[in-house]
């Protein structure tokens, strides 16, 4: 999905474009934190260590989630690079 959206940033960028980078941003960071709640899941006590790094992953993609607005603002972007009638 990264990699489609960086192919279409060749030229120049369109309103679609930033559309799809946003939706591989959101994508990315809700994986990531499935991922790292998952994984705090599975180490228990352990995984608040922070010897073991999984907290820190876990902070790092709340940190990147909400820059910029938030996961629901970004998918708020994302519907009106798609639909450019949708308004706030």
């Amino acid at each position: 999905m990264a990699r489609s959206a960086a192919r279409r940033f060749d030229g120049s960028p369109s309103l679609l474009s930033l559309g799809r980078a946003g939706a591989a941003k959101i994508h990315a960071c809700d994986v990531t934190e499935m991922v790292c709640n998952r994984a705090m899941e599975l180490m228990g006590s352990y995984g608040y260590v922070r010897e073991y790094h999984v907290e820190k992953y876990l902070r790092d993609s709340k940190i990147i989630q909400l820059w910029l607005g938030g996961g629901q603002l970004g998918r708020l972007d994302v519907a009106q690079s798609y639909y450019p009638y949708v308004t706030q």
